[in-house]
């Protein structure tokens, strides 16, 4: 009797795993990678190659992908083993460290999500899929209590470059929410769920020959009258 496999079939109509089949590259694998790993797992990605040179810890479990048994693992081996718990077919190359464009650049290819924590870590990747044609899709996202922003940058693009390396700013004046306010998972939910949606919708796009224009900038927001949606 053969081992039970994922099923896939409720949305095969828009987008199968036969389409997800290049290598998913995320940079971070806190709060927001870590679910976008397995939100992209759920809908039929089965490779993945990840850098996080983090480890679980108690206060990540609230918004992170990870469970009480992982606390203490570094991150990278904890979402491989989320990962694979889920679908044992999945493949995850793990890196243990911090991403530099001078030892991992040549290892990208595919699409990229990148979603580490600094301005410098943000500005030194850009200049790995700057003009990189092997890499052909970024989504980046920053992330607050109650909104947050996903970038989508065609890496051969002039403009989209250029736009942004011009929104980046220094680290020092990147402000920090008050205690208790810092991220919450029904934020983190949504910008994660947002980008792999907007992936999928991508290789559906690539399935069909149909041509892919997302808007390059989308923000959301939780307020008094529920989630508010900006896109440019």
């Amino acid at each position: 009797m053969s081992a039970t496999r994922v099923d896939f079939r409720r949305h095969n109509g828009f987008v199968s795993p036969e389409c997800l089949d290049d290598t998913l590259n995320i940079i971070g694998v806190g709060a927001t990678g870590s679910n976008v790993a397995l939100a992209a797992a759920k809908m039929g990605f089965t490779r993945f190659r990840i850098w996080d040179h983090d480890v679980v810890e108690a206060h990540n479990l609230p918004n992170q992908a990870y469970d009480l048994c992982h606390v203490g693992m570094p991150k990278v081996e904890a979402l491989e083993a989320v990962l694979k718990r889920f679908n044992p077919e999945i493949e995850v190359e793990t890196n243990q460290c911090y991403f530099t464009a001078e030892e991992h650049g040549d290892d990208l290819e595919g699409p990229l999500i990148l979603t580490v924590d600094t301005m410098k870590a943000r500005e030194e990747i850009t200049n790995c899929f700057e003009g990189n044609i092997l890499i052909d899709t970024v989504m980046e996202s920053g992330l607050g209590f109650d909104h947050g922003t996903v970038n989508i940058i065609d890496c051969t693009n002039v403009d989209d470059i250029q736009e942004w390396k011009n929104s980046l700013f220094s680290d020092e004046e990147l402000e920090e929410g008050p205690c208790g306010l810092r991220i919450c998972t029904t934020m983190v939910g949504m910008v994660a769920n947002f980008m792999v949606q907007q992936l999928c919708k991508k290789y559906a796009a690539q399935k069909t020959g149909a041509a892919w224009t997302p808007k390059k900038r989308t923000a959301l927001a939780f307020s008094d009258q529920g989630l508010d949606l900006y896109q440019t």
